[in-house]
């Protein structure tokens, strides 16, 4: 189950990493101005039909907002868009590519 400051901390780490402000996204979205802000302090819950309405905008699916193990999923899914493009070939090499940084990554810890 996820906590509601989890909840919360995602929402904030998504907007910063889009240079967003909550304010932005509640007007946007129609609501009133603190619409936002109260969902990441932790006085109002949104609805699960907002949640979308909110992922739509943020342009995530709603699965990559749940999934805290993707650090930064605006940047992920923009890196597979790209990777989309590529053929067969250039994705091996980017794959081994990607699998030289992360080694060189750890090896450094």
């Amino acid at each position: 189950m996820i906590k509601k400051s989890d909840f919360a901390n995602r929402l904030l780490r998504i907007l910063e990493q889009k240079n967003i402000s909550a304010r932005s996204l509640s007007i946007s979205l129609g609501y009133n101005e603190g619409y936002i802000n109260k969902i990441i302090n932790g006085t109002s819950y949104t609805t699960m039909e907002n949640f979308f309405y909110i992922c739509d905008y943020l342009e995530i699916s709603a699965s990559d907002f749940l999934n805290f193990d993707i650090k930064n999923p605006t940047l992920l899914n923009e890196n597979l868009k790209e990777l989309n493009k590529l053929n067969d070939n250039a994705l091996n090499y980017h794959l081994e590519f990607l699998k030289e940084i992360n080694k060189k990554q750890n090896d450094a810890f």
